[in-house]
Parts: C-alpha cells; sequence; structure tokens
C-alpha cells in the first residue's frame, strides 16, 4: 500500500491495479514528496513514471498550486501518447487536469491549454522551449513546481540534451527553483547524469534500484542450410537461414520484437520474408516509416495480427506496443545498452524474465554478440557521454530567448547559461564571440556598448525552422498513388541520386516502383518485384572501445559457445593483450580492439600522416578492431607503425586530427548541419548551389568552423581514449606481432567492417519476378513515321512490331514516364538531335528484336545504349536474357549508390 498518500489518490490507484508500490516506487516517493532533486535508476517496466508522478499528485492535491505546476518532458512524441493514456486515468479520477503538448497538437487543443492551464502537461524539450516565446504560454511556466525528465540518459548525450539544460535554466529564471526529478535506464555514470539534471549548485540524490531484471540471452547461428528458403528470399543460404530459424523462434511465442540496427536492414529483413512467405504476419517499424504506418504496425501487433514486428530502436524506449514475449537482436547490437534495453521489452513488466536471442549468419557478429552478452551479464553498461559546452546547442537558446524577450542583459544571460551543466566552464569570451557572430549573420543584433542583444526580423524565422536540433535533412515524403496515404519519406540524397521514374525501392518490407518525383514527394506504386532499401543517414552504431576490448580478452581466454566462431578464431587475430600489424603490397592492415571511435581517430592520424610524408594519397578503413590503409607499394607495416608512435606524443594526435578532418565528408555534413542551426544556411537552402569549400574557408576561424570540428571530433572519434590508448602502446603496455602477407581474419573484418544488406542472388525466383514485372510493364509505342502513339503491356506485343496505323516498322517503345521525349520531338523536330536519336536507336532495337527489345528496354535504369549491350550478346534462352538485364539492372544501381 502506498503509505502517506491522499486517500483519493490510493483509491484511484487501486483503481488501475496499483495497490502495493514497486521497489523502485517505495524508494522515490519518499523523496520526491520531501521536495528533494531525485534521480531514479530502474529497469524497463518497473514503474518508473508512477513512481515520480504519484507523490506529485498527492502535493498538487494536497497544496493546490496554480496551474501549470508539473512538466513531465519526454524525448519522443510517441512516449506523450503513453504518458497521457496513463497519468489521465489517474489525474481524471482525483480532479487532476493532465495534457499533452507537441508538434502534432491541434490548435483548440493548444487555445484551451492557454484558457485553462492543466495542472500536468506532458511535452518535449523542443514545445517546452516553444513555450517561453508567447506571452500566455509564458504566464502558464510561472507557476512551474515539478519537472519530471523521462529518459534523462537518453537526452544527455546529444545536442538536445545540452538545448534542454538551459530550457530548465531559463525557466528557473523564470519560475524560481522547482523541483528536478529524473528517470533513467540503468547507466554507468549515473554521477554525471545526476550532474547534468541538476545543473551547477543543485545536490541531486541518486536512486539506483536493486531490482534486476532476470534476462536470458542466447546467441544463435543457423545449424542447417536452408536451400529452398534461400531460392526464395534470393539471397545466400546463410543470411536466409538466419533469417529462417529467427522465425522458427518466434513461431514458440506469442508476440517478438525483431530488432535491427539501420533502417535499410529493417526493410531488406522484411522483404526476404515476404519473398519467402507473402502472407507471414510481420510488420516494419522505424521512424522513415509515416505516423499511420507506425500507429498501425504498433495496433497490429498489440492485437496480435503481427506476429513479429521488425523495428530499429524506435521502439527501444517505452512506447507502449502491448505484451511481447521474446526479442530477437539480427546480428550484434553493438553496445551494451541497447541490448539491455532491447531485450528489456519482453516480459515488459517486473517479474517477468526477458527472454531473447542475438541471431547472425556472421562469426564476427556472433563473436561481438556473445561478449557483450557477458558483460550485460556481469553487470556493466555504458557510461553516457555528455558533450561540454555545444556551441551549437547555445546559438539556439541565444536566439530562442532573443525572440521571446526581445531585448536580454547578455551578461545575465551569460550566468543563466553558465548554470548548466554542460556549460558550467563557458567562459565570457566564448560567450560573447557566438553573441558577436550570430549578429554578424543577422540571427540577433548585439550591442556591446549596453550589454544587450535581441532579436530581429530574421530571428524568428531562425527560430521556426531550428526549434529541433536533430538533424534535418531534406526529405521527400513517399506516397502511395492508389491510396493516397503516405508510406514514409526517403533522404534527399537518395531522391538526388536515385530517385527518378521507373526505379523501384522497398519500403515497409514491400517494393514499390517510382511513377512521379515532385518538388516534395514521390509517388509510387506497389509492384510485385524483388528490389533493394534505400539507405537513411546516419545509421551506424558505434562499438564503445570496453566491448571491443571484450572482445579481445575472450579471443585471448578462448572463451565461446559456438563452433562457427572457434574456427573464425583459428586465424591471426588481435586481442586486448596483442595487436597484430599485417602488410602487403600498397596495403596496411593494423589489428586493434579499441572499438569504432578510437579506431577511426587513431586511423585518421595516420593516414594523414603518411599522406603529407609520402606525397600520396592514403585511404583509410576501419572497423572497432582495425584500421586499413591503401598506401603507396614503397611503405610498409613497420613505416605506418613508427608514425603510429609519433602520435604519442602530447597534443599531437589533437593537433592533426584538427587538419585532417577538414578534408572529410563527416566534417562537410557537420558543417552543413552546424551552418543550418547558426542561421548561416536557411533550412530550405538548396545544397547543390552551394560552393562548400569556398564557404568553409570564409568561415574558418569563427565559432560555425571551431564548432564543426569540435562535433566531428566528439561525435565520430574519442580523442581523449585514443591519446590514452597511444600513450600505453608507446609505454609498451601491449605486445605487437608484425606478419608480411594479409591473413584470412583480417580479410574478413574489412569485409565486416558496416552492416550492409545482402546482394541479391538470381534465383530462379528472382528470374521469374522480373519476368513477371517486365512482362506486366506497360509500354507506349510511337512510330516515327506517321507519329502516332499507343499503349500496350509487354506481354501483348507481338514478336514483330509494326506501326497498326500505317504499318512502318520505325517504331518506338518507351516507358510512360518518358513520354515527354515524343513531346520535344513533336514540339521540336529533328531539331532535339539527342532525343530523336535515341528514339532512332529505339526503334532499330524493336524492329532487330521485337518484344524482347521492348522488355529490356523496360528494364530500371536500361536505356538504350544499355539495351543494345544486353541484345548484342548471343543467349540461348529466355533465363539468360534475364540474368543479363539483372546484372544491367545492378551495375546501374550500384554506380548511382551514394553511400559507397
Amino acid at each position: 500500500m502506498f503509505k502517506g498518500i491522499n486517500p483519493r489518490l490510493r483509491e484511484a490507484l487501486e483503481t488501475q491495479g496499483l495497490t502495493e508500490p514497486t521497489e523502485p516506487q517505495r524508494l522515490v516517493v519518499p523523496h520526491v514528496l520531501s521536495g528533494r532533486h531525485v534521480l531514479l535508476l530502474a529497469p524497463t517496466g518497473s514503474g518508473k513514471t508512477e513512481g515520480a508522478m504519484i507523490p506529485i499528485f498527492h502535493r498538487i492535491l494536497e497544496e493546490r498550486p496554480t496551474a501549470t505546476s508539473a512538466v513531465y518532458v519526454t524525448p519522443l512524441r510517441a512516449l506523450n501518447r503513453d504518458m497521457l493514456r496513463r497519468l489521465r486515468a489517474i489525474g481524471e479520477a482525483v480532479g487532476i487536469r493532465v495534457a499533452v503538448r507537441h508538434g502534432d497538437t491541434p490548435r483548440g487543443e493548444r487555445t484551451r491549454q492557454v484558457k485553462n492551464p492543466p495542472d500536468v502537461l506532458i511535452t518535449t524539450p523542443e514545445t517546452l522551449q516553444i513555450l517561453f516565446t508567447g506571452s500566455r504560454t509564458r504566464e502558464m511556466l510561472r507557476h512551474v513546481r515539478w519537472v519530471v525528465v523521462d529518459e534523462v540518459h537518453e537526452l544527455a548525450g546529444d545536442e538536445r540534451g545540452a538545448q534542454l539544460s538551459i530550457v530548465l535554466e531559463r525557466l528557473a529564471s523564470l519560475c524560481g527553483e522547482f523541483q528536478r526529478i529524473g528517470l533513467s535506464a540503468t547507466v554507468g555514470n549515473p554521477e554525471e547524469v545526476a550532474a547534468f539534471l541538476g545543473g551547477v549548485g543543485r545536490n541531486v540524490e541518486i536512486i539506483v534500484s536493486s531490482l534486476t531484471k532476470e534476462r536470458r540471452v542466447r546467441v544463435h547461428m543457423p545449424s542447417r542450410v536452408h536451400t529452398e528458403a534461400a531460392e526464395a528470399m534470393a539471397c545466400d543460404p546463410k543470411y536466409a537461414s538466419s533469417l529462417v530459424d529467427a522465425w522458427e523462434m518466434a513461431s514458440a511465442h506469442t508476440a517478438t520484437l525483431f530488432f535491427v540496427n539501420t533502417r535499410r536492414t529493417a526493410e531488406d529483413v522484411a522483404l526476404r520474408y515476404r519473398l519467402w512467405r507473402p502472407d507471414i504476419p510481420i510488420e516494419v517499424h522505424h521512424g522513415s516509416l509515416s505516423a499511420e504506418v507506425r500507429v498501425r504496425a504498433e495496433e497490429g501487433f498489440k492485437s496480435g495480427t503481427v506476429k513479429m514486428l521488425i523495428c530499429t530502436s524506435s521502439l527501444e524506449l517505452g512506447i507502449d506496443v502491448g505484451h511481447a514475449d521474446f526479442v530477437i537482436q539480427f546480428n550484434s547490437p553493438r553496445q551494451v545498452s541497447k541490448l539491455v534495453q532491447r531485450v528489456g521489452r519482453a516480459g515488459h513488466s517486473l517479474g517477468r524474465v526477458s527472454e531473447g536471442a542475438i541471431v547472425t549468419y556472421d562469426p564476427v557478429e556472433a563473436e561481438e554478440g556473445e561478449a557483450i552478452a557477458a558483460l550485460a551479464e556481469r553487470g556493466w553498461i555504458e557510461p553516457v557521454r555528455i558533450r561540454e559546452k555545444p556551441m551549437v546547442s547555445l546559438a539556439n537558446q541565444i536566439a530562442s530567448e532573443a525572440y521571446a524577450s526581445r531585448r536580454v542583459n547578455a551578461r545575465r544571460f551569460y550566468e543563466t547559461v553558465r548554470r548548466a551543466h554542460p556549460y558550467r566552464d563557458l567562459t565570457w569570451e566564448e560567450f560573447e564571440s557566438l553573441l558577436s557572430f550570430l549578429a554578424s549573420v543577422r540571427v540577433i543584433w548585439y550591442d556591446a556598448v549596453t550589454g544587450e542583444f535581441g532579436g530581429g526580423r530574421k530571428t524568428r524565422i531562425y527560430f521556426v525552422d531550428n526549434i529541433s536540433l536533430i538533424p534535418d535533412e531534406r526529405t521527400y515524403w513517399v506516397v502511395d498513388m492508389s491510396t493516397g496515404r503516405k508510406i514514409g519519406t526517403v533522404d534527399e540524397r537518395f531522391v538526388a541520386t536515385e530517385a527518378e521514374a521507373g526505379r523501384t525501392f522497398v519500403m515497409r518490407g514491400m517494393a514499390w516502383r517510382i511513377v512521379k518525383v515532385e518538388e516534395n514527394r514521390i509517388l509510387v506504386q506497389y509492384v510485385r518485384d524483388v528490389t533493394l532499401p534505400p539507405k537513411w543517414v546516419g545509421e551506424e552504431i558505434p562499438v564503445p572501445f570496453e566491448v571491443a576490448m571484450e572482445v579481445g580478452r575472450r579471443r585471448r581466454e578462448g572463451l565461446t559457445s559456438l563452433r562457427e566462431v572457434e574456427e573464425w578464431r583459428e586465424g591471426y587475430l588481435a586481442t586486448d593483450e596483442t595487436l597484430l600489424v599485417e602488410w602487403e603490397r600498397g596495403r596496411i592492415v593494423m589489428q586493434m580492439p579499441f572499438g569504432t571511435r578510437t579506431n577511426y581517430a587513431i586511423g585518421s592520424a595516420v593516414s594523414a600522416l603518411l599522406a603529407a610524408r609520402t606525397g600520396y594519397s592514403v585511404n583509410l578503413d576501419f572497423s572497432p578492431y582495425h584500421i586499413a590503409l591503401e598506401v603507396p607499394p614503397f611503405v610498409g607495416g613497420r613505416d605506418a607503425w613508427e608514425t603510429l608512435l609519433t602520435l604519442a606524443k602530447e597534443g599531437v594526435l589533437r593537433s592533426v586530427l584538427r587538419m585532417a578532418m577538414r578534408r572529410t565528408r563527416a566534417f562537410r555534413y557537420a558543417f552543413l548541419y552546424v551552418a543550418k542551426k547558426m542561421g548561416v544556411l536557411g533550412k530550405g537552402a538548396d545544397m547543390r548551389s552551394v560552393n562548400f569549400d569556398r564557404m568553409i574557408d570564409a568561415y574558418r576561424d569563427t565559432p560555425l568552423y571551431e564548432e564543426t570540428l569540435a562535433k566531428c571530433l566528439w561525435d565520430y572519434m574519442d580523442v581523449e581514449r585514443a591519446e590514452e590508448v597511444l600513450r600505453d602502446i608507446a609505454a609498451g603496455k601491449f605486445r605487437v606481432e608484425f606478419r608480411r602477407g594479409i591473413g584470412d581474419a583480417a580479410r574478413r573484418l574489412m569485409e565486416n567492417r558496416a552492416e550492409n544488406v545482402r546482394s541479391l542472388r538470381p534465383t530462379k525466383r528472382v528470374l521469374e519476378m522480373l519476368r513477371r514485372r517486365l512482362m506486366e510493364q506497360e509500354v507506349t509505342l510511337y512510330c516515327l513515321s506517321c507519329r502516332r502513339r499507343w499503349h500496350r503491356t509487354i506481354e501483348d506485343l507481338p514478336d514483330r512490331i509494326n506501326c497498326p496505323y500505317c504499318g512502318g516498322v520505325r517504331v518506338a517503345a518507351l516507358m510512360p514516364y518518358q513520354e515527354e521525349w515524343i513531346d520535344e520531338v513533336e514540339r521540336h523536330g529533328k531539331d532535339e538531335r539527342k532525343v530523336y536519336e535515341k528514339m532512332i536507336t529505339i526503334s532499330h532495337l524493336i524492329r532487330e528484336h521485337g518484344r524482347v527489345a521492348a522488355m529490356v528496354l523496360a528494364a530500371r535504369g536500361v536505356g538504350p545504349e544499355r539495351a543494345a549491350r544486353v541484345l548484342s550478346i548471343p543467349y540461348d534462352d529466355e533465363e539468360e536474357l534475364l540474368l543479363n538485364v539483372l546484372r544491367m539492372e545492378e551495375e546501374y544501381v550500384r554506380t548511382r549508390d551514394y553511400w559507397d
């Protein structure tokens, strides 16, 4: 029973089935009742939300403070929906008004909240800062006495967290001190997270629940080969067998969450399953699918019509999808926290065992999965990395305050910012330099004489465009033409390089053909086809140093339960004590199990120094377990190692990286992000018209340039860990072996450097689907003699094609989206030489090869020149022709792949 709680509230809790507090609730409720700042760390499903809100509800009932008195901040809108449902049921029973406010809240509901403020407001960090900008919504915030930050560990590690830390200090300046309650999963550095929550000068008590959720996790590799499934799925047998085994595991349970690490993998896996069994009860859930599609998938999973939900980190946090009794992690989860969070979704409530399996077809993935499972079993988990002084977040908050207050005392706001934990060491010189820069690009105005800054005409535009610090690469809606429904979004880079009419791709685990690309959307139609999914930006999960070193330790001690891993380890591999340098002419591989960010830092510096010393370009490839360098033929392994040792000297690594980073794609991507968030580029700027090199040079030695460098070194690298590792190497703490020749194990590591979807195998099933797609394709036939046009499906075409109007043989077969060619020729005649020559070529192919030529021309990306190449190859049967067409399609896709 909840003791010391208002009787009405206690009765309302009992009606919700909350009669006895869980252990975390029993620990945290007295702290919240006493008014102390507190951080609660407890496992998923332990009732953290209720533990924070029950004592707040009690105090609202007892003290009747002016609304809005409590704010509940969550990182995801979907979590808002769950919080509203759970808390509103309790609140309504005792007369406490609970409301949610985020970007999708209807205008009418927002107006009602202003006129009649709720007692408890559930919101996101972005919407919370918007409330400062209106006079009436700002008035709502003046009465806040409690702020709960849910999933605080998720927010603390990025720019959104730094943004929130300043917003909380601005709130304290507005309404006075309030009680701060943080809810978090278990983290490796609770003291740092507590400091982030509290800010400077506030003591936050840490409550760590002794409750541990029992987990059973095994690592599985297929023991038998499913050749028929591989034929149907159009992939290699090992990949197919791992998917079949995963489905058999799911079939033995009621509801399975199937986690993958990237959206692309989610789409690829779903497509393979649907190729295998078209009616298989699965759905896909990730952040690039439309809200409607995601909600439909969630509801299907709750109701049981969806037996297995293939998902990314979009379902890691506490979104309510009903009861899952099993979790599959496909390939290694990369991090211990990912495994704990994901497997914790099975048997979500306390007292239930969370059961899961890491399923993979690759011994490299299996080895890493075993290491992660072992670390989780020992109770180790990654610390949250909290970046110091991210200037992009500070720029956002300076503009936000300028827009909200119109005229701001700079010194006073500087002191407010310095109370936020990430900015405790911010100097006045750094702050004023950023003020001056923002004024120079007209985001704000700043008067150094009066010491004031404020908003101008551009401030509002900037604020609206940059409310969120989530990277906002332009996206395009993918819309099903038959229903008008939005399926999901693709990135601008995919649209620029691959999205053209006729191209097919995977989304929601199904194949779609692009019909038309418009200004902000892509119109598609469903096709029965085998194709590949797009790639979205920024998906790979880095492997931490500790995980990579655990892999090395287990190699050294021979720890594994899998025969395939034992066989893999028969090759030459580095361990946590022994490093390996292998080389052949033009290539060097340094095996070092130091994790993704550490190896990227060391590899980038070594490649930059070698390039500077030799005068040749040196290409870098890396993984958590190796650094590979493509070098001039006269550079050997010992040369590279001597170069690495020079980086161990104090300050050398950081200095080299500052110079090297400027030439990387990561720097350009980060520069684009920071330039937008600092108001230099507008949200809708056309990137094709931007001269990046000139722009970067123009902003050298500015806060924009320095923030880009700092962001790159933090986001993509772990420079501090790399410096520590280099010192240990120089001190002889690692044994180093040198080998001429690169072993099979090292080659396997290089092949496995990133999680890629599997290529399509030309099985009979694939060729049959290709044939069916081509036969069902409608083409536009155009007579170059009488200039009449007509439409037919390829299946309905005769072997020899003549014009039905004039009997002519100069007939071109075009896709419907190529009809504009006809318009150009009819408008301009033979003056439109290039188009006319293409159509002459097509008509020649039709005359020589009839329906077969039309079929080849219907393949995606196969224009007249490629069609002529295919048709010039002698073939004995249709299957051989289809193989050649498939190769042409894949060659086209490969040459258009912007990420390779």
